[in-house]
Parts: C-alpha cells; sequence; structure tokens
C-alpha cells in the first residue's frame, strides 16, 4: 500500500514519525543507567528529573507492579517528553474507610510543555490536514490581518483564564512590556512572546494549507472524532482556533447570516451585564479545550466571541465543500474514523507507550482506556473521554451507512463491511443502549416506509408497541411504586441539597428528607432548605400541580421517563446545582460557561465532575430558555423543511440520544451536528 503513496505522502509520513521520534527524545542516552520501577526506587527518580524518556522508563516496569503514565503540563521546555516524577500509592483498603477497593500503584509523570505542545503538537495536525488532496475551489479571499485578529482573540484567553495558566507555569506573564523598579523598561516577557508567535504560526501556515483543500475538506470531517487536537497542556482545542479563523474569513467574504448574528451580540449584551466575577477555578478535565476554566469577564468574552466565530467557521467551510462533496467518500471516511477509534482504543489498552503517544498526538480529553477490561463491568470507551458519547458516534456510523445503502446511494466494499463490524463490535462495548435501540428502531424505520411508503402507520405500531412495553414494565417487573417513580428526579435532587435544617428520625431512621415530604420542605424557611430555585420550582409544580384522574402531570411523566433512562439521579442532581436568576434562566450564563452552575449553589457535588448528562439541559445552563426554544425550533423547521429523508432520520436519531447525553458539551459532536444539518444542500448538489 505504502508504494502506492506519492513521494510528498511518504515524505509526510516520514515527518510524522520523525517528529515522534524527536519530541520524546528516543534518541536520548542517559548519562546513567535507570533502575526498576519499583516502590523503594522512587527515590532515585524524584532525586533525577529530566533525565529518563518514556521508553527507558517502559523498559524498567516490574511485573508485581501496576505502573501508569500521566502528563505533567509544568515542565520546562528541554524537560519535554522526560521523567518528571514519580510516586507510591498503596491500596485503598475497604477496611480503611476507602469506598471501593483500588490496587497499589505506581505513578509516573512525563514533563509537557504548552510553548512545545502547541508547536509539536500542531505542526502534527496541520501536516495531516495537507495530506487531504486538493480540489479546484473559487477563490475566497483572505486578508493576512485576520491572522492577527485571530492570535489577538487567543491572548484574550490566556489572559482570562489567567487561573488555569497560573496553575501550570510558574513563568505566566501576560503582559507585553512593564517597567522594573529602576523604571527601565521591560521587553523580556518570552512566554507571553512564545505564546504570542505559535498561535500566529500556526493560523499563518494553516491559511497556506486550507486554501487549495478547503472544497474537500467536509469530506474528511468524520476524523475530528478520530483526532480530537486539544492540546496537552493548553485549555485550547486545535479546530477552535483554526475554526474561528474560518468564521473570520466567513465574515470577512460576507457570508453569514447577519440576522441571527445580530440576536445572538442581543444574548452577548445580556450576559455581560448579568456576569459577576470571581476567583474560582473549574476544573474542566474531559471538557478541556471546549469549556470556560475560569469566571472573569475576559473570559467570558472570548467565549463569547470564539464560539460565535467557530460556528460561523464550520458551516463555511461545509458550503465550500457542496460541490465537491462525495456520498461514496464521506461514508468510507465516517466507518475508518470509527473503527480506528476502537482498533486504537485496544492497543492503547495493551501498550502503555502506545496508551501515552495516542493521547498526545491524537489530541485526546482524557488518557485513553487502560485495559480492555470494561469500566465497572459494562462499558469501554477505548480512546473517546465518554463511553456514550462514543457509542453514539458508532452507532451515527452504522445508521448512515445503512441509511445511505437503503436509498441505494452508494455501495460498499468487503473491506467496508469488515469495518461495520468492528463499529458494531465497539458499539456493544460502549454499552450505550439508547443509542443502539435509537439506532435499531430508525434503520427498521427507514426500511419498512421505503417498501410500504405510509410513515403515519408505521410510527403508529412503534407507539403502541413502546407504550405496551413501557406498561408492562411499569406493572410488573417494578418494585417501586408511582408515587416514587413519578417523582424519582425531585427525590434525587432533594438527596443531593445540602440542607442545614435538622430533620427528625422516625422509628425506622428515615426523615421526611428521606421519605420525600415536599410540602413540609416548601413550609420550611428556604435558608435552612437551601432549595435552589430550580428544584423549588419543580416542586411546588409536583406538589400543587393539575392531575387528572387516571392522567399523569407532564412533570410526572418526566420523572418517569428520567428514572427508565437512568437519568432519575443525574437530573436531580442538576435541579439541586441549577439556581438561576429569572434573567440567567430565560438567556443563560453564556457559552461553555459551566462554573456559575457548577458552584453557584453549595450542594453535596461541588466536587469532580458531575454534568447534567443532557446536551438540552447543558443549553439551558449557557444560553437559557429562549435559546433553548430557539435551537429547538430551528431544528424542527429544518425538520419539516427538509427534502432529504436520511436527514430526517439523522436528526430525530441527534434529537433521541440528545437528550440524555452530553454530546455538545464536546466539540467533535457539535461539528457533526452542524454537518447533518447541511446534509440536504450537500446532496442536493450532488
Amino acid at each position: 500500500m505504502i508504494s502506492n503513496f506519492t513521494k510528498s505522502t511518504k515524505l509526510k509520513i516520514f515527518f510524522l514519525i520523525s517528529l515522534v521520534f524527536i519530541s520524546f527524545k528516543f534518541y536520548k542516552i542517559p548519562d546513567f543507567p535507570p533502575v526498576p520501577l519499583t516502590p523503594e526506587n522512587a527515590a532515585f527518580y524524584q532525586e533525577n528529573p529530566c533525565t529518563f524518556s518514556i521508553i527507558e522508563l517502559i523498559g524498567q516496569i516490574n511485573q508485581n507492579y501496576n505502573v501508569e503514565f500521566y502528563s505533567s503540563p509544568d515542565g520546562a521546555t528541554e524537560c519535554n517528553g522526560l521523567n518528571s516524577w514519580i510516586e507510591y500509592q498503596p491500596p485503598q483498603l475497604v477496611e480503611n474507610g476507602w469506598d471501593v477497593y483500588k490496587p497499589d500503584k505506581i505513578k509516573v509523570w512525563i514533563s509537557n510543555n504548552m510553548h512545545f505542545d502547541l508547536l509539536v503538537q500542531s505542526l502534527f495536525w496541520l501536516t495531516l490536514i495537507s495530506l487531504i488532496p486538493k480540489k479546484t475551489q473559487k477563490k475566497i479571499k483572505i486578508n493576512n490581518f485576520l491572522v492577527f485578529l485571530t492570535t489577538a482573540i487567543f491572548y484574550l484567553h490566556l489572559y482570562g483564564e489567567k487561573y488555569f495558566y497560573k496553575t501550570i507555569s510558574r513563568e505566566y506573564d501576560i503582559q507585553f512590556f512593564s517597567y522594573e523598579y529602576s523604571g527601565e523598561l521591560y521587553l523580556e516577557n518570552y512566554f507571553l512572546y512564545g505564546y504570542f508567535f505559535s498561535i500566529f504560526a500556526i493560523v499563518f501556515i494553516f491559511k497556506d494549507l486550507i486554501i487549495p483543500r478547503i472544497g474537500n475538506t467536509v469530506n474528511y470531517l468524520p476524523f475530528v472524532f478520530l483526532i480530537y487536537g486539544t492540546y496537552s497542556t493548553l485549555n485550547i482545542n486545535f479546530y477552535l482556533l483554526i475554526f474561528c479563523f474560518m468564521g473570520l474569513v466567513a465574515i470577512f467574504n460576507r457570508q453569514v447570516n447577519f440576522k441571527i448574528v445580530s440576536v445572538y451580540i442581543f444574548f452577548s449584551i445580556i450576559w455581560v451585564i448579568n456576569f459577576t466575577e470571581s476567583d474560582i477555578l473549574f476544573d474542566v478535565d474531559k471538557l478541556r479545550g471546549f469549556a470556560n476554566s475560569s469566571q472573569t469577564l475576559p473570559s467570558l468574552v472570548y467565549w463569547i466571541i470564539v464560539y460565535l466565530l467557530f460556528i460561523i467557521g464550520v458551516n463555511f467551510v461545509i458550503n465550500q465543500g457542496i460541490e465537491n462533496f462525495d456520498k461514496k467518500l464521506i461514508i468510507r471516511n465516517f466507518l475508518i474514523s470509527s473503527s480506528f477509534i476502537f482498533i486504537l482504543g485496544v492497543i492503547s489498552s495493551f501498550s502503555k507507550l502506545a496508551n501515552y503517544l495516542i493521547f498526545y498526538f491524537f489530541g485526546l480529553n482524557k488518557f485513553p482506556m487502560r485495559t480492555f477490561q470494561s469500566i465497572e463491568g459494562n462499558t469501554w470507551r477505548g480512546i473517546a473521554p465518554s463511553a456514550e458519547g462514543m457509542g453514539e458516534f458508532f452507532a451515527f456510523s452504522i445508521l448512515i451507512t445503512l441509511l445511505f445503502l437503503m436509498k441505494n446511494q452508494v455501495n460498499i466494499n468487503k473491506y467496508e463491511i469488515l469495518m461495520l463490524g468492528v463499529i458494531t463490535y465497539g458499539l456493544l462495548r460502549t454499552n450505550n443502549f439508547a443509542a443502539i435501540i435509537s439506532m435499531l428502531i430508525l434503520a427498521l424505520t427507514f426500511f419498512v416506509y421505503k417498501r410500504y411508503k405510509n410513515i403515519k402507520k408505521i410510527f403508529l405500531v412503534y407507539l403502541i408497541i413502546s407504550t405496551s412495553l413501557s406498561a408492562l414494565y411499569i406493572l410488573r417487573f417494578q418494585e417501586f411504586s408511582y408515587q416514587y417513580l413519578s417523582s424519582a428526579v425531585i427525590y434525587e435532587g432533594v438527596q443531593a441539597t445540602e440542607m442545614s435544617y435538622k430533620f427528625v428520625a422516625n422509628q425506622f431512621g428515615q426523615t421526611d428528607q428521606k421519605l420525600g415530604n415536599y410540602r413540609l420542605l416548601l413550609d420550611l424557611p428556604n435558608e435552612e432548605t437551601n432549595l435552589s430555585t430550580s428544584l423549588r420550582y419543580v416542586i411546588e409544580n409536583y406538589d400543587s400541580g393539575i392531575n387528572l384522574q387516571g392522567i399523569p402531570s407532564v412533570n410526572s411523566v418526566v420523572n418517569l421517563s428520567a428514572y427508565f433512562i437512568n437519568r432519575a439521579e443525574k437530573w436531580g442532581i442538576f435541579l439541586a446545582k441549577y439556581n438561576p436568576t429569572l434573567v440567567e434562566f430565560l438567556f443563560g450564563y453564556g457559552p461553555q460557561q459551566f462554573s456559575e452552575y457548577y458552584f453557584g449553589h453549595n450542594t453535596k457535588y461541588n466536587f469532580g465532575l458531575f454534568l447534567p448528562h443532557s446536551s438540552f439541559l447543558n443549553y439551558l445552563i449557557f444560553y437559557g430558555l429562549f435559546g433553548l426554544l430557539a435551537l429547538l425550533i430551528c431544528i424542527f423547521i429544518y425538520l419539516k423543511n427538509s427534502k432529504f429523508l436520511i436527514t430526517k432520520y439523522l436528526v430525530i436519531f441527534f434529537i433521541l440520544n440528545l437528550v440524555k447525553s452530553d454530546a455538545l458539551f464536546y466539540l467533535p459532536n457539535l461539528v457533526l451536528l452542524i454537518f447533518v444539518l447541511n446534509i440536504d444542500k450537500l446532496v442536493k448538489n450532488n
């Protein structure tokens, strides 16, 4: 196969391999040999940092101990890829007070440096972009000033998220120049100059790469799920950077809906006026690169700008590819991307070196799975940050392939059939029941409709079947009462609330809080119950809402549904935490602003990362009720007006899964949604 590559392609592949080899100093010979990685030798490595490469460390692994590698973001440039710190973690025993037993392990940190990462990881991804075949394209006007403007926007990011970058760099300084005590002008802020130059160079190189390839880029969008593009040490995503630049290009070429932009500006003014600064730091964890870490005004302004430009940029790139859209190629790339995600996940679970290198060069939000065993016996996420998200992408890849096949839009060969088998197995390993069921139902519905052409009868049959099965499940297989099930989310929200009121327990040790006596909670002083505004409203609606004989209320139906899709606890925690004012409820906190929701109201879950597990709830946080309704109305109008049946099914798949997943919290999933909403015009012109 390699023999069929062009000379240019072979050189690029050689460059990528060399970049990996040099970046992690595989060539380095230490001044003295390493010693076995054992608890007794931890002190040796602690006293000799910046000495051994990851390959040398892997060669010293003692099979009697579990060794795990991590990234240390505060390393010096000259130490990148070398050991930073090593420590032994003894076993966590239940008899010593731990909730769950965890075996002992040796933790090894490898140094990374933000300036080094910016250049090396970007060079890797830019080289991959250069592998996209060129296509003749109508000329696009690109002013070099847009490169400077993009750089300035990402300077605002560095300035706004100061609390994040202060934790990873002692050299953090955002002043271009300053005066020393002597009064002399200080112009040696190499930290800022390095960052500024790196961003400028990345965008400048990308500008020259994308112009001849922009007409073909749409066909390679599935690979954003394979190459996540998150920088190892920064809260920046590569795609956020380049699509932000393309958004500016779109505005410069006047290819943007200025009415929608005007509405967005109106929302932005409200977000800024209603904003309150705080010195808290939100641990972005697996959301890194696409979530705000610092509650500062510059950071808010940055995310307002880049989110809009990102959406415009993705739409612009897709529109530029209308004439060159290739249904066969896009299906193949979905299959290749999905199967590689699973295969690399398997490789990374068996190889510690591959695990670390895949994390770094594929720009993952968190390390791949370190074992092929499922989490808690049921889910396996491979290289993805979330098993649920990976399952949705696998199911989407299978669904879009089946729909195009049944529509006779494409044919697949034996290799693509093999990839479908790999993806199906990967989907089963994720244990994403909702994605599997929705994919199967939609594929079956499409098949039946294509044959019988009566969509009303089909949906009527599915409605009867689903209703009957749900009723049977409730009546025969559930141990809980209807009273509990109809208030399951409320119950979990109450349990998640940190209350100061001293409840009196009954003879069974149960309090009114545990028993779900919501009327009592409403009668108590709010400062003692600490109920959030959203939880209080839902309780009031539940307690005093209209309930017709034999007909459950909307509130009860939502609670009941949440229980059966395993979201009662997650949505209950959301209600306990979500404490907006009226303005915040109507307009939200702003794009990717999670800290006020997370820390603004004290609960039992102000630690770790507890996501709402619903993209609709996420967007309620960001854009408020008005923004969420506007999004839903636009989607439903699009569904109604869509002329391409496949689009309708793909959008329905998204809606069904977005109800119970945080998919839109991840950049690739948002790109995919934008792509789906553009399929109509892509197919129409081909």
